[in-house]
């Protein structure tokens, strides 16, 4: 007779990390595996920053910043799938928005956040 139950235990690898995304994209790989690349938006970091200094020598307060105006997006995970497994993430990924759209919880509502 087989087992009508399994467990399992679940561990954090060594290099876990939590990772917060804006968006993805992707596609198929050439041996058929399912790419999705994970990033975050940001505007570009300073090129130059100047700073006021105190006449104790003591830096101050920003005076002045040049940007080249650019927005980033920062890859910063890739996933590779198996077609069966990326289709039933999908339908994870879309009921847990289902259950958190139900909640109506501010915090997750993107436009709270901009």
């Amino acid at each position: 007779m087989m087992p009508r139950q399994v467990t399992f235990t679940l561990r954090r690898a060594e290099m876990f990390r939590t990772v917060y995304l804006d968006g993805v994209y992707g596609g198929v790989s050439p041996t058929g595996l399912v790419s999705m690349y994970g990033w975050v938006q940001r505007g570009s970091l300073p090129t130059h920053m100047t700073f006021a200094v105190g006449d104790d020598g003591q830096v101050g307060p920003e005076v002045h910043r040049e940007t080249d105006g650019s927005q980033e997006r920062q890859v910063e995970v890739e996933l590779m799938l198996l077609p069966g497994i990326a289709r039933s993430v999908g339908e994870w990924l879309i009921a847990r928005a289902d259950e958190a759209a139900a909640l109506a919880h501010p915090k997750t509502d993107r436009e709270q956040m901009q």
